[in-house]
């Protein structure tokens, strides 16, 4: 691996090889001397060279374009913000559309040439520091204190025999958070073309180049809009960039989404709209399925322990059938999941296992297909803890089911959701790459993220009863699938915990 950084302080050019203990060393070390020695001579191919000058871009792009759902982890992306201003290099949102684009232009004029004096100037072999780790006999072995060693590449931990604490009720939320947000002044406007694509539109105040966004299911449909893209004169007048996700399995199965957004100074919705359902109105008609309120054929209550090679610890995945995009029961679910299981601490989920000292994280993941969907509990633990993770998520499953949530915990839930809206959401100042996003993802979430008014209508109008009702539908331990893989050992130990442990902590 090599690394480096495009930053305004010294920094270094480190190259890392790790090695087999047995491997020749002055060998692996002339193998770095003869690629740089080729390149302080002949440069670099220029087909190489052109490879190279699309990374910094798409690193750039991703970046700026990275995308989260609508229900919060408990982590602020401000605080996200805040703990970024202490890192010496400039993060994308740190610094303007105008200086990215001398960065991008910059990198296109890099040529084999300047890679050459770079080498000879800077990879020079008397600037070069050696280090090289070997293994040895009398090698310092790490233990703790009481003489417990590393096992394998972390210390040895025993098993828990601690319960943890019943939990802790917050302070109530504020009056303040739970009120609508105010309307966002972005223009927009949506289409379903005859061959069920669904076209997404709007302008923004900003500057920046026209970006379109396509969310699609088959790797045929990703090359065909970015060839339809590409080629385009007027998304090519209007300087168009563009990104393609693919979406999660079974999410708008089929169907292809796009959102484009461009500066009003230069286009309109409707010549923006005209212009992008001419361009995708080709695309072969996919039938979608049905949506059906029942439980997916496929998902077999049980429990199933799959053995890992060379795995140091144990994923413990738990599933729950689920609902499609369209269910009435969406709003309520999304909360309810969010109030069990926020990543990456938080939540009853959180309390229960990290609280304990069991796992470290763990998260509820819903995916809302077109016909299902599924509710997903994760975490790792310890071989030993294994048994004990599954009692713990069995038991708050069973709990939530049974007696549902507590009023401050659904206002939580509402209030996280609404900030989440406020902080990471488009504004009418935001670049095109965002809007274009949200665009995609209100198809995606089945709520508009550019109108906050409403959205905030949809969360805040579900009531206690609502979350609870869902709770008793889809929290139903007899449907509950646990599947651990990794360090699985054949036979594990019974759970340390008294049965009742985990439903206790929140009774």
């Amino acid at each position: 691996s090599v690394s480096d950084s495009a930053s305004q302080y010294p920094f270094a050019f480190s190259i890392s090889i790790p090695a087999d203990s047995a491997e020749d060393m002055e060998r692996l070390l002339a193998i770095v001397d003869a690629e740089i020695d080729s390149l302080a001579t002949h440069g670099v191919p220029a087909a190489e060279l052109a490879e190279a000058r699309k990374l910094p871009g798409v690193l750039m792009r991703e970046l700026s374009e990275t995308t989260a759902s609508v229900i919060p982890p408990r982590r602020s992306f401000l605080s996200e913000l805040a703990d970024s201003l202490t890192a010496r290099d400039a993060e994308p949102w740190e610094v303007s559309a105008t200086l990215r684009d001398r960065i991008a232009a910059a990198t296109q004029r890099v040529t084999s040439d300047d890679v050459t004096a770079y080498t000879k100037r800077w990879l020079r072999r008397s600037q070069r520091t050696v280090g090289v780790l070997l293994p040895g006999e009398n090698d310092f072995e790490p233990r703790w204190t009481d003489e417990r060693p590393l096992a394998g590449d972390r210390m040895e931990i025993p098993p828990l025999t601690t319960p943890p604490a019943a939990r802790m009720r917050p302070q109530p939320v504020p009056a303040r958070a739970l009120q609508p947000l105010a309307a966002v002044q972005v223009p927009n406007m949506r289409r379903v073309l005859d061959n069920g694509v669904v076209v997404r539109v709007a302008t923004t105040r900003s500057q920046e180049p026209t970006h379109v966004r396509v969310a699609f299911t088959s790797s045929a449909d990703s090359a065909t809009a970015a060839a339809l893209i590409a080629r385009d004169p007027t998304l090519t007048r209007l300087r168009a960039r563009h990104s393609l996700v693919r979406t999660d399995t079974g999410q708008r199965h089929g169907r292809l989404i796009v959102g484009v957004a461009a500066s009003s100074r230069s286009a309109t919705p409707s010549g923006l709209m005209q212009t992008t359902s001419r361009l995708f109105a080709g695309f072969p008609r996919r039938e979608r399925a049905a949506a059906t309120a029942s439980p997916p054929q496929t998902h077999q209550p049980g429990e199933e322990r799959i053995p890992k090679k060379d795995e140091p610890q144990v994923d413990i995945m738990a599933t729950l059938p689920g609902i499609p995009g369209n269910h009435p029961d969406r709003r309520a679910l999304e909360l309810l999941n969010y109030i069990v299981g926020v990543p990456w601490y938080g939540g009853r989920l959180g309390w229960a296992l990290t609280k304990s000292g069991l796992t470290y994280s763990v998260a509820a993941i819903t995916t809302f297909g077109e016909s299902d969907g599924l509710i997903t509990l994760r975490t790792t633990s310890d071989t030993r803890n294994t048994e004990s993770v599954i009692q713990a998520i069995r038991e708050v499953v069973e709990g939530v089911g049974e007696r549902g949530v507590d009023e401050w915990e659904l206002r939580e839930a509402q209030a996280f959701t609404l900030g989440r809206a406020l902080l990471y959401g488009a504004r009418e100042e935001s670049d095109a790459s965002a809007v274009a996003v949200s665009l995609v993802d209100s198809e995606l979430a089945g709520v508009e993220l550019l109108a906050l008014p409403e959205l905030s209508r949809v969360y805040l109008s579900v009531t206690l009863e609502d979350v609870n009702r869902a709770a008793r539908r889809y929290y139903r331990a007899e449907h509950l699938r646990v599947v651990a893989t990794g360090a699985v050992r054949p036979r594990l130990p019974e759970t340390i915990f008294p049965a009742g442990t985990f439903r206790r902590l929140f009774q």
